[in-house]
């Protein structure tokens, strides 16, 4: 027996059927266009990225900076792209943007240790800015450390911290274990070979200063970093030596890595002493 249907329900069905068949081809149309410009996006924050690092790395941090700022338009999340912003505004002395950067870095990856390193390092390195906080910067180094126990960069960070606090012993046995740890540590090596020089103990201080000796690097020219995220040949990071350093514990790496001539340990010493010692006089109380 077969089966009869209206005339309407028939057409129902065909009309259904074939409005179905046009509401899929357009899903599937709109979500090739959102496919594509997701894609486009993606090349295109890529591409900002890219040339922002080359423009860093050339100098030309104003271009660099308007650079980062496209590319985070497209991505604001994007680690790698808040860190490097923070590097620049840190090299054109621009520290509370550097810090606004960072502390927006740490919110939205709050397993960054790199971003915390950062912000320790505005509070230990420049006597000059209101960001000048010595517990505020072992604080932020202690939760770098909490982040990731298996280096040994904050460590060297808290025992420097404990150094311009005054506090040598307790420096000093972080400095061991920087160097328990990591025997190729330059500043480790310098500032302990500092502190025994410190209580009358040249020759040990020498002798310090001369372990360092095999592992110092001379300071490399920025336009000569490599256009990677680290240079693994020589294990220098994508960021200029002047963001790395800081100012007030920089020490002459060049003199020490030149083996070429011999190393005089009491003015090599003295240069950071009479640092640290105007330092100490002109410092307020301790934060």
């Amino acid at each position: 027996m077969k089966a009869c249907f209206p005339i309407g329900w028939s057409l129902g069905v065909v009309v259904w059927l074939l409005s179905s068949a046009c509401s899929s081809q357009v899903d599937s149309t709109a979500s090739a266009d959102t496919t594509a410009a997701e894609r486009a996006r993606i090349v295109r924050f890529w591409t900002l990225y890219r040339e922002a690092t080359q423009r860093r790395l050339q100098g030309e941090l104003e271009a660099a900076l308007a650079l980062y700022q496209q590319a985070l338009a497209l991505d604001s999340l994007h680690e790698n792209t808040l860190y490097h912003l923070g590097n620049t505004y840190l090299e054109l002395g621009r520290l509370e943007d550097a810090y606004q950067v960072w502390q927006r870095m740490t919110k939205a990856h709050p397993q960054s240790e790199r971003a915390y390193m950062q912000i320790g390092r505005l509070h230990l390195c420049y006597p000059q800015s209101p960001l000048f906080n010595l517990k505020a910067a072992q604080v932020a180094f202690e939760q770098a450390l909490a982040i990731n126990k298996e280096t040994t960069g904050p460590l060297l960070r808290l025992g420097e911290v404990a150094l311009l606090e005054r506090r040598f012993q307790e420096a000093e046995v972080l400095l061991d274990k920087v160097l328990a740890a990591n025997f190729r540590s330059v500043p480790a090596y310098v500032f302990k070979a500092y502190l025994v020089w410190q209580r009358g103990e040249q020759t040990l201080a020498t002798k310090l200063l001369e372990q360092a000796r095999p592992y110092a690097k001379p300071r490399v020219p920025v336009e000569q970093l490599q256009l990677e995220e680290g240079n693994t040949r020589t294990g220098r990071a994508l960021v200029a030596e002047e963001v790395t350093a800081c100012p007030l514990l920089d020490f002459d790496e060049t003199a020490l890595a030149d083996t070429t001539r011999p190393l005089n340990a009491v003015a090599f010493l003295r240069e950071l002493d009479g640092r640290l010692s105007s330092f100490w006089k002109a410092s307020r109380p301790l934060p």
